[in-house]
């Protein structure tokens, strides 16, 4: 069969193809291509309806590759088609046909060991936390499944932090003192050492973080 100019020899890892047209796969070898669905075994990512094609030196790890089509499984054009995910221990495991981790990437490991669930720590801004993590849900973008708790308080005092002067003008005009727990202390000012550089000012105050910890997510978009 002709080989697939278009789908071979490219980096394709996470992408899906359901609503591409068959047409463009059908009853040709792709070769040397990766096709790697991170976080996801299973994935259905070819279109509906494609048939006759052949992979050869692919890596389809966590990709079904639909019935009609075929994948050289021995000698040097073989591909890959493993299922793998990462587990509480934040390592990639392979996976049985159930899903079940086997054995590390390396061939060690024993999954008697993976942790019943990750525990995500985190170091937080008071003013993030009390932003992000005093209502009745969670920010979209963060790395916790679950509301985390605080399990410690820590107080840095006399923190140094030296910013532009537009930014000074700007946290006094909106009264915005992040990353300062209340209005720091103007320390000194500094002109722009150049001419288009910037004046800098050089601020002190306290700053309070909680480190957070509860269970967290093991991959971006990860749910349950």
């Amino acid at each position: 069969m002709p080989q697939n100019k278009k789908y071979s020899f490219g980096d394709f890892t996470n992408q899906s193809f359901v609503n591409v047209s068959p047409s463009e796969f059908n009853n040709t070898d792709i070769v040397g291509s990766c096709f790697y669905q991170e976080h996801h075994p299973n994935s259905n990512i070819f279109p509906f309806g494609m048939i006759g094609v052949t992979f050869k030196r692919c890596n389809l790890d966590n990709v079904i590759v639909p019935v009609g089509n075929s994948m050289i499984t021995e000698g040097w054009e073989k591909c890959t088609n493993k299922k793998i995910m990462v587990q509480n221990d934040l390592e990639d495991w392979i996976l049985d046909e159930s899903l079940n981790p086997v054995t590390k990437m390396d061939g060690t490991g024993d999954p008697q060991d993976i942790p019943a669930q990750y525990t995500r720590e985190e170091v937080v801004n008071k003013k993030i936390w009390d932003e992000n993590y005093t209502g009745a849900s969670l920010p979209l973008d963060c790395w916790f499944l679950q509301m985390p708790t605080i399990q410690e308080t820590i107080y840095k005092n006399d923190v140094l932090v030296e910013l532009d002067e537009a930014q000074w003008i700007k946290m006094q005009a909106e009264q915005d003192w992040f990353p300062y727990d209340s209005r720091p202390t103007l320390v000194k000012s500094k002109p722009a050492p150049s001419p288009g550089a910037s004046a800098k000012v050089v601020l002190i105050g306290r700053i309070t973080e909680y480190r957070i910890q509860g269970k967290g997510k093991l991959y971006k978009g990860q749910t349950e």
